[in-house]
Formats: C-alpha cells, sequence, structure tokens
C-alpha cells in the first residue's frame, strides 16, 4: 500500500518543513517523490515569506535510499538507474543550491540516497538513534547521487573510505564528531532542538544568509586567496543592501532589527 502524498509541507512560521512521506517503505525515493520534493523547492524558492528549510522524514526513519523495487523490473540497471538519476539529481541540485538554509532534522535510518539527501543540506541534527550508512556496496551499487564527491569534504577521507567501502552503519554521534552533524538530541527532543535552531535562523537577515552560503559552497572548489577575494567583493556589493541599513541602523538605535531580504 502507498502512502500519498510522497511528501507534505507545512509552514511553520518563515520555516517550511518538507516531510518525506513514504513511512511503510522507510522513505524510500521514488521518481515521484523526487518530482514532489523539486516542484516544491521552487515554490519555497520563490517564497519570500519562507526564510528557512526543514527536511525530515515521517515515521521511524529519515530515507532508506531510493526505492530499488521501483526502479522497473522491465529495464536493465543501468537503463533504471539512468532514468531515476534523471529525477533524482535536479531535486538534490535545487535542495544544495536553494538560497535559503536547509536543516536536516534526522529521525532514524539515512542510508544510501537518504545520506546522499543529509550530505545536500547546509545543517544537521540528528536524534541519538539516527544511524547513517552509504550502504550501495552491500548490494554490488557505486554511490550516485554525490556520497565520493561530498562524504570526504564532510567527514574526511577515511571514514568516507570506511563507510563506502564496508556499508556499516555509523551513529550519530561519530558523525557530530567528524563534522558533518551540527547536534544530536534525543529522538523526543528533536523538533524542539530543530525549531530552537529555525529561531536563530529566521531573525538573520535572508540576503545575508544566501550570500554566505552561496560564498562557502563556491569557496569549496577554489583557492582560499580566491575565496576570500570573492568574499571581498561580494561584501561590499551586499552593504549597499537595505539589510545592511537596517542592521547597522538597530545596532545605532539598540533594538532588533527587522530584515526584508533586500
Amino acid at each position: 500500500m502507498n502512502d500519498h502524498p510522497p511528501l507534505l509541507c507545512e509552514r511553520r512560521g518563515a520555516a517550511a518543513w518538507l516531510t518525506l512521506n513514504r513511512p511503510s517503505a522507510l522513505n524510500a525515493l521514488t521518481p515521484d517523490l523526487m518530482t514532489a520534493l523539486r516542484e516544491r523547492l521552487a515554490e519555497i524558492e520563490d517564497d519570500r515569506q519562507v526564510r528557512v528549510v526543514v527536511l525530515g522524514g515521517a515515521g521511524r526513519a529519515f530515507c532508506a535510499g531510493a526505492d530499488l523495487s521501483a526502479l522497473g523490473a522491465e529495464r536493465s540497471p543501468a537503463e533504471a538507474t539512468a532514468a531515476f538519476l534523471a529525477v533524482a539529481e535536479p531535486a538534490m541540485d535545487a535542495l544544495q543550491s536553494l538560497p535559503k538554509p536547509v536543516v536536516a532534522a534526522v529521525n532514524g535510518h539515512a542510508f544510501a540516497g537518504g545520506l546522499e539527501l543529509v550530505l545536500r543540506c547546509d545543517l544537521v541534527v540528528a536524534a541519538a538513534e539516527a544511524r547513517f550508512s552509504d550502504g550501495h556496496a552491500n548490494y554490488g551499487l557505486v554511490p550516485a547521487g554525490g556520497s565520493t564527491a561530498r562524504l570526504p569534504r564532510r567527514v574526511g577521507l577515511q571514514l568516507s573510505k570506511y563507510m563506502i567501502f564496508t556499508g556499516a552503519q555509523v551513529d550519530a554521534e561519530t558523525l557530530r564528531a567528524a563534522g558533518l552533524i551540527h547536534e544530536v538530541v534525543p529522538r523526543a527532543g528533536l523538533d524542539a532542538a530543530v525549531e530552537a535552531l529555525v529561531a536563530r535562523l529566521v531573525d538573520k537577515s535572508p540576503l545575508a544568509l544566501a550570500r554566505s552560503k552561496r560564498l562557502i559552497d563556491l569557496g569549496m572548489d577554489l583557492s582560499e586567496a580566491e575565496a576570500a577575494r570573492q568574499e571581498a567583493r561580494l561584501s561590499v556589493e551586499h552593504c549597499r543592501s537595505r539589510d545592511v541599513e537596517e542592521g547597522l541602523a538597530a545596532f545605532a538605535q539598540k533594538r532588533k532589527p527587522n530584515f526584508v531580504g533586500e
């Protein structure tokens, strides 16, 4: 029995909470789910009222990865994988490039494609019970959603090779120490911890956060010197914004700023 709709969206103030909604399949990824994710992210990008996005999973798992049973037995593995990636990659790219902070709320297992979704988010809050695994090697597969490219940049070479080569499940606290996870909390306190983080983000200038996110992500592929030059150039441009005027005025008047994202 399928769970409908495959993706839920709930507005909580200035945050949009997106929930993978296939709990009976541990929120395994299908073309329909990834299409819904891409479409929803496009709407959110244009919605000035949304300042933060939270991505979570319904039920006891965050995401068990791609739904292998849904890839299509009538096609070869290569054809089925290519067809799935044609839908999944634009959705994952949209998640990563969204000019708003994206927080992963990991309530349970994040395996294979689920881990790759986590790697596309900006900040990660995880339940202590959550487990993370690349998992592809367990089925004779090679990662296709970016694990080999992104996991080493987030947790280092040795831990990445261990996870990718063995398919082992790694606990949240280990990945917090390695730098992937921002905070580990009891599962019962996950929503409260995410909401506390969101509250800190929505008060900031949306324009400053968007530009800072862009600089950080672009800087990962540049030399340190060139990344710093890019930062300096964009900082000067940013100082012409209304949000900078408002921030400086609020500082002078000893009040809370009211940023509008312009």
